[in-house]
């Protein structure tokens, strides 16, 4: 028998609603294997230079009217987490959630480019700080942080471009999804650096599979209205901002590392010729 196809749409776009990101000033942290930064901007689409206009879904009150959302990404996040794992610093993932996330000064840095690093296609990864003292758990400390920085860094440049084109508005809500939302430790460093409070769903994990059903579901007529979706997709979590002149110390000195690293491979390294 036929099958009815009744909704189509992308892994990210499917991940926003599917974790109830869908008015205009609602922000979704997509952190897989890459991490993704999304803003609903609304009808109008807004944006500058570095940052992606994309369509994120028709109003389903108003189905030609499309609400669009601003995206950019990096793509170190679950990789770094995994080559982390493959050379033993760390054991299982369970582990992360182990490390205090009580600010410290920050003597070792890590720089997480093994795709590149914004505009630098050619950026180097790697350490820097490391003396005769430096501990494993202090190698891990700065790859994980290295992580929030990316983060934070990319969704802070998206944020005020949003602010610049909305009138200044603030965002509304800020959420997390993705396997690497799981680990505690980056989650509170985002919620201090953008002193906004991280939420984290239930369902973070399976956030695209989520929004995919349902509107599919919508479509076929098994759910009348999007705030049913809503009243089922709950807050398993909020990070609270904390105010730490720490971190932010820590993320001030993390961003002088980054010449350091740039342009460290050649443009034709690795060729025969």
């Amino acid at each position: 028998c036929a099958i009815p196809i009744t909704a189509v749409i992308g892994d990210v776009q499917a991940s926003m609603f599917g974790q109830c990101v869908s008015k205009p000033g609602e922000c979704l942290l997509t952190l897989g294997t890459g991490a993704f930064i999304n803003i609903i901007t609304g009808p109008v689409s807004a944006c500058t230079d570095g940052i992606y206009p994309l369509v994120a879904h028709s109003d389903l009150s108003n189905p030609s009217e499309n609400l669009h959302f601003m995206h950019a990404l990096h793509s170190g996040c679950a990789t770094v987490l995994n080559w982390a794992k493959q050379a033993k610093f760390f054991d299982n993932f369970s582990e992360l959630n182990t490390i205090s996330i009580d600010a410290r000064p920050a003597k070792v840095f890590f720089l997480p480019a093994f795709g590149g690093h914004y505009d630098d296609p050619h950026c180097g990864s790697g350490f820097i700080g490391i003396d005769n003292e430096t501990k494993r758990e202090d190698l891990l400390r700065a790859i994980l942080e290295s992580i929030a920085f990316v983060i934070y860094d990319v969704f802070s440049f998206v944020r005020d471009d949003y602010k610049k084109h909305q009138g200044e508005k603030k965002l509304k809500c800020l959420r997390a999804a993705g396997g690497v939302s799981t680990c505690d430790f980056i989650c509170q460093i985002i919620a201090n650096l953008a002193h906004m409070s991280v939420e984290r769903c239930h369902a973070f994990n399976l956030a695209s599979g989520i929004g995919a059903g349902f509107l599919a579901a919508y479509g076929y007529g098994l759910i009348e209205d999007y705030e049913y979706f809503q009243r089922i997709i709950t807050v398993d979590q909020v990070f609270k901002p904390m105010q730490c002149e720490i971190t932010e110390a820590n993320f001030k000195r993390w961003k002088t590392i980054l010449p350091r690293f740039t342009k460290w491979y050649s443009s034709d390294e690795g060729s025969d010729d």
